[in-house]
């Protein structure tokens, strides 16, 4: 936080990049099914909260849990990363060729 990232990342926009916004891709991999059943299953059903129709990780929640242990870590990760490559994947290819992951 305070890094300015959201400054450079507008910077780079008003100069006609392509942004792929890692955070919104991370918020993307919170909402699939399978990543969300496999979430509640390992950090507890509780990390989830119904926001209407929509159901939202409690981040804090989830990195309190998550960061306990290396293995808690690892198994994040092992949920994760699978999931958010693809995502990325699919947006790089979609893409123009100005792309910058932010």
């Amino acid at each position: 936080m305070g890094a300015g990232k959201s400054t450079v990342s507008a910077m780079l926009k008003s100069r006609g990049l392509y942004l792929i916004d890692a955070d919104e891709i991370t918020r993307q991999t919170y909402e699939i099914p399978d990543v969300a059943t496999q979430l509640m299953a390992e950090f507890g059903h509780d990390i989830y909260d119904q926001a209407g129709s929509v159901h939202q990780v409690i981040r804090p929640l989830l990195a309190q849990r998550a960061f306990e242990s290396d293995e808690k870590r690892l198994r994040l990760n092992a949920i994760m990363h699978p999931a958010m490559r693809s995502i990325a994947e699919s947006m790089i290819k979609k893409a123009p060729n100005n792309a910058v992951l932010d």
